[in-house]
């Protein structure tokens, strides 16, 4: 509906408008107003911003644009409904109109209702209405006004494209006496529309959160669980919307806690996914938007999969680890200019949406549990989930560092994100999977989590033994990583039997002073004399120890020789290690 502050008797929303030299003209300087939203009364919080959008827009030099950019559900409609109705209040000389950009029809439907409140329909009727009220505001005789531009997303029809036709920004009107305010999810639009007056709307904090869920929920008694309150929101990321979604939910169904709903939350993804796509009713926000908080998200995943598909297949990767601490380091081709990979462009495109927030300097990446969610549920809509999946484990396994002491923390950094991929990798049956499983399982080791590692490096080789030749060195490098983690988990007959495979199949080919022979004869020895037959580890160890040293020194082994000499001697002595 459209609020107004003119009699309903007149013949326009206008008190009078009249038609003289061929331009409508008023009798007075009487404002009218064409918005479709009432005043929220549920409305909390943001005076700091929309302190700053009266500063811009009413101060002596004042701005002619401003743009209000955010994440997806942050509330940016909202800011802009409590600014229109603060200038209806407390600027009586403007006039304040609303336009929705969530399409080309719903952007030429709000200049018609704007045309209506204007009494401009009286005119010409084969005219353009677009470009009558362009001309009409952009005149002195329609006095100071604001007006609101909500949802202008979608980059190209705000803008326009080099091979399509112009966009919405040439429809819209140009004054001394206009204002004009953009709410926009991207950056790159806030900027081209509005150069440096742009506003980043962020979450709520918590008081402010907490606030709007009672003045939202029905039921005040659901709030007296106070950390179980605080829990919910904080799961919610304080964005408006989530909140809106998670009252309309505890409002229709009585019987349902606000710890319930957080269960809901915790639980299975699929419950998750029910509750963060129900729709509902929201009279504040534009009809044909998504009110669920993930739909309307995935509204944002479509049109960047339309304008980049290198920031659609960097969408899909993030779907399959963990949301947070993401080094940069690890996204696909995130630095590369290359148009097969993803590049910076396509990497700021995401940040530019507010999907992903960058830290330390551009170096390490957040994105919010309930994007990350959304990330998700648009990867199974468009049946393309197995497909990111099998992406997603072929980069993570060839991003691992070198296998050396010094890589540790870098190989460290990768883990959680490896888990998230392996945990729901179950179906997949790929190369890169069980190569992701050895890279786990050697960096497990290397921290001294040696059980953990056997499970990984268990499933990596029962791969190798099934799709290996027995000659074939990585299968080799896979057993022997394997009975390491069994042997420094104090598991020494199962390192025993794979020892010992290694050992004879080694034998057969290489020289007695190989280095990879004499390694594996060390580590069996030291399985042997950890299982209790200590005869079979001293006759290995002797062996080990006639080994000449120029020829251990040149192999980098002379080490080994020492140690299996020190060894031998405790073993002879005391026939303990």
């Amino acid at each position: 509906m459209n609020t107004q502050t003119n009699p309903p008797q007149a013949p326009s929303l206008c008190r009078t408008l009249e038609t003289t030299t061929g331009s409508p003209l008023r009798e007075s300087r009487s404002h009218c107003h064409s918005i479709p939203f009432l005043r929220n009364q549920n409305f909390v919080g943001r005076q700091e911003v929309i302190e700053e959008c009266k500063t811009r827009f009413f101060r002596e030099d004042h701005c002619h644009r401003v743009a209000l950019v955010g994440l997806g559900g942050v509330g940016k409609t909202q800011v802009a409904l409590q600014f229109a109705h603060w200038v209806c209040a407390n600027k009586p000389d403007y006039s304040v109109f609303w336009v929705s950009a969530l399409s080309l029809n719903s952007f030429g439907q709000s200049y018609i209702e704007i045309a209506t409140t204007l009494g401009l329909l009286d005119q010409d009727k084969s005219q353009d209405i677009k470009a009558v009220v362009r001309r009409f505001l952009s005149s002195k005789d329609a006095g100071p006004w604001v007006l609101i531009v909500d949802n202008a997303d979608d980059q190209d029809m705000v803008l326009g494209s080099l091979d399509g036709p112009g966009g919405i920004d040439q429809s819209l009107p140009e004054s001394m006496d206009g204002r004009i305010m953009f709410t926009t999810r991207s950056r790159e639009v806030a900027t081209s529309v509005a150069g440096g007056e742009v506003i980043e709307l962020q979450e709520m904090d918590l008081e402010t959160a907490s606030l709007f869920l009672r003045r939202s929920l029905v039921n005040k008694q659901l709030l007296n669980d106070t950390e179980t309150v605080r829990e919910l929101l904080e799961e919610l990321n304080y964005l408006p919307l989530a909140i809106t979604q998670a009252a309309a939910y505890l409002n229709a169904r009585n019987q349902v806690s606000v710890r319930r709903y957080l269960q809901l939350l915790h639980g299975t993804e699929k419950e998750a996914v029910s509750l963060m796509t129900r729709e509902f009713y929201d009279r504040t926000r534009q009809k044909g938007s998504r009110n669920a908080v993930a739909t309307t998200w995935i509204v944002s995943f479509e049109e960047i999969c339309n304008r980049d598909q290198g920031a659609a297949q960097l969408l899909g990767f993030i779907s399959q680890i963990e949301p947070k601490a993401i080094p940069r380091w690890i996204l696909p081709n995130a630095q590369s200019s290359s148009h097969a990979g993803v590049s910076e462009e396509s990497l700021g495109l995401l940040c530019s949406f507010s999907f992903l927030a960058a830290r330390n300097e551009g170096e390490m990446f957040d994105m919010h549990s309930l994007v990350h969610l959304a990330t998700r549920i648009w990867a199974q809509r468009v049946e393309i989930l197995r497909e990111r999946k099998q992406r997603a484990i072929n980069h993570l396994a060839t991003v691992f560092p070198p296998e050396e002491w010094w890589e540790r923390p870098l190989r460290r950094a990768l883990l959680p994100h490896a888990f998230k991929t392996l945990s729901e990798s179950q179906d997949v049956q790929i190369d890169g999977l069980f190569e992701l499983y050895r890279q786990v399982g050697i960096t497990l080791h290397m921290d001294g989590r040696y059980s953990e590692a056997a499970m990984c490096l268990e499933r990596s080789h029962a791969w190798a033994v099934g799709n290996l030749p027995e000659t074939d060195e990585k299968r080799f490098k896979i057993q022997n990583y394997l009975a390491r983690s069994y042997l420094d988990g104090y598991q020494p007959e199962r390192a025993i039997v794979l020892l010992e495979d290694s050992v004879a199949s080694l034998e057969l080919v290489v020289e007695r002073d190989n280095r990879d022979l004499l390694t594996i004869k060390h580590y069996l020895a030291a399985a042997y004399q950890l299982s209790g037959q200590a005869q079979k580890s001293i006759t290995i160890l002797e062996e080990l120890v006639t080994i000449d040293e120029e020829i251990m020194d040149g192999l980098g082994l002379k080490w080994s020789s020492l140690i299996a000499s020190h060894a031998c001697r405790r073993i002879l002595h005391g026939r303990s290690v």
